[in-house]
């Protein structure tokens, strides 16, 4: 048996309940991930906001222009939360380190996206110039899925850029932590060893 039939029962049996728990089990890594480093739930909160925001924003757009959705588009929502993520942690980590060095909340704000802000803004670019080329191959699913990735990925950029900052004026940690987390002084330690 082969063909569309057979491959859409295949997905629905086996597929999508492995790429449930892959999703899954990829939350709770990233919530572990971004309490055990940063040590606040503010640290958690804001940045699976943005992402869901942009994920949000993006396959609704999807659905809105009716684009027929494939296993490339559900692979977006993989790619916003990574690239979501690691760019809020790189301004986050530049906010704590802000308050470790004794200045105010609304400074280390403008420290963090002062020596974090180019970066996140250059490698979130250079990851949207790479997805939008694939508007250019002649299939029509990897053109969909190279429109929608890069979409997603500028609604990310958004949401770290103006977003975020927004939302740590209203409920973030704005006293340095009392000491650093074992996982971040275990990879402060093999960072400065490299």
């Amino acid at each position: 048996m082969a063909g569309q039939p057979s491959d859409a029962e295949f997905f629905q049996k086996k597929l999508f309940p492995e790429f449930n728990k892959i999703g899954g089990m990829s939350m709770i890594v990233i919530i572990l991930a971004l309490y055990l480093a940063f040590g606040s739930f503010s640290y958690v909160v804001w940045p699976l906001l943005i992402v869901g925001l942009s994920l949000v924003w993006t396959l609704g757009s999807v659905a809105l222009l009716g684009i027929n959705v494939t296993m490339l588009i559900n692979v977006v929502a993989m790619l916003n939360l990574a690239v979501g993520v690691a760019s809020s942690v790189h301004v986050l980590n530049a906010y704590q380190l802000g308050l470790k060095e004794g200045l105010g909340w609304e400074d280390a704000i403008s420290r963090a996206y002062g020596t974090a802000g180019f970066p996140v803004i250059l490698a979130l670019t250079t990851t949207l110039a790479g997805l939008l080329s694939l508007t250019s191959v002649p299939l029509a699913p990897m053109r969909d899925f190279g429109f929608y990735a890069s979409y997603g990925v500028f609604l990310a950029m958004i949401g770290t850029i103006f977003l975020l900052p927004v939302l740590m004026s209203f409920w973030f940690k704005r006293t340095p932590p009392k000491q650093d987390s074992p996982v971040r002084l275990i990879v402060d330690v093999r960072l400065r060893a490299l």
